[in-house]
């Protein structure tokens, strides 16, 4: 989310081919953001627990050696 925020705000102050790609770019990322919370929800529905989807996560983070911070600061939003 975070991405795509600068991402848009780069391109209003100065539409440009990279800008604009980055843009693109970020809005992949959201749409994977979004697959992701409809799973999450399926998976709500199928009765699995949001401590065991939490757990999910964070051995999904620690196989991949996701780094938290870097998690934190693409959803984190400053104004």
């Amino acid at each position: 989310m975070r991405d795509h925020f600068i991402a848009k705000r780069a391109v209003s102050l100065e539409p440009n081919q990279t800008t604009v790609k980055n843009l693109k770019a970020a809005e992949l990322g959201l749409i994977d953001c979004h697959d992701y919370d409809k799973l999450r929800k399926k998976m709500l529905g199928w009765g699995v627990t949001e401590l065991n989807l939490s757990a999910i996560g964070l051995e999904a983070m620690e196989s991949k050696a996701y780094e938290l911070r870097q998690f934190v600061e693409i959803h984190e939003i400053r104004y």
